[in-house]
């Protein structure tokens, strides 16, 4: 099982009451990483206003990272991105943050991408959603190609039905899922093995953290209510060839629970 560590858990708030706040961006993850001998998934660009007035600081930082670690994969931007848009426009937006991000990928070598859904329940019919995005995604990729591969990630679904319709309407070896446990276990009520079963055939990414099911607060591996260890097993049996990132804000805590449980030399 190949795991990388999430620089999510890097940043850190110097002084809550300042605005805008300041952010300070930690060597945690990478020096992690580079103790066990996993990769990083660079988070850094999630946030777009990294990739604008403070890309030369954003790379520095991600460069200082990457030169410690073996691998990388990327997430990329997310905030109101929106690739089953309405909106032309917005449409346009989300072409526009995810073509930027394509060209990190290639920058610091990474072969995945991982990208959010953009599927709200409140804002679009499913079918809306399924029919936009498959378009979306086939046009990208046609107008992309490379050896990347597009990961795209549930967030706020309740089912895993609008995932697997998507994949399997896009039908490319270059789309395939990312499933994250901890948002399935947050804001569905179907069981997140169901959900790997059902979806197992397109992952290539998972997002591994936990929660009790009430908040995505991106618990310690063995801190929720998540039957995380028998998830982790399920998921080496249907899925051999994924890869997981540790997104929990706990870095050190997931680390030792792997560790105890064997998962870290599986």
């Amino acid at each position: 099982m190949k795991y990388y560590l999430s620089t999510t858990a890097d940043i850190e708030v110097a002084d809550e009451s300042a605005w805008p706040i300041e952010i300070v961006n930690t060597m945690k993850s990478a020096n992690l990483a580079k103790a066990h001998g996993l990769g990083i998934e660079i988070a850094e660009f999630c946030i777009s206003e990294n990739l604008e007035s403070g890309f030369d600081k954003t790379c520095k930082e991600v460069y200082s990272k990457t030169g410690l670690v073996p691998d990388v994969v990327l997430h990329a931007p997310y905030n109101e991105l929106l690739p089953c848009a309405i909106e032309p426009k917005v449409l346009e937006v989300a072409k526009f943050r995810y073509d930027q991000a394509w060209g990190l990928c290639k920058k610091y070598g990474a072969k995945k991408m991982i990208v959010h859904s953009g599927f709200y329940n409140q804002m679009f019919f499913e079918s809306w959603f399924t029919e936009r995005a498959i378009v979306f995604w086939k046009e990208f990729l046609e107008t992309h190609p490379d050896d990347i591969t597009i990961c795209m990630e549930n967030v706020v679904e309740v089912s895993p039905d609008s995932m697997l319709k998507v994949a399997e309407g896009v039908n490319n070896p270059r789309f395939k899922l990312t499933f994250d446990v901890g948002h399935a276990h947050r804001s569905s009520k179907i069981p997140v093995m169901e959900w790997l079963e059902k979806l197992a055939p397109h992952i290539s990414h998972f997002h591994i953290h936990n929660n009790e099911g009430v908040y995505d607060t991106h618990n310690a591996l063995g801190n929720g209510t998540i039957p995380m260890e028998d998830f982790l097993n399920q998921a080496k049996s249907l899925c051999p060839d994924a890869t997981f990132t540790i997104e929990s804000l706990d870095l050190e805590n997931s680390l030792t629970w792997l560790e105890e449980k064997g998962f870290l030399n599986a």
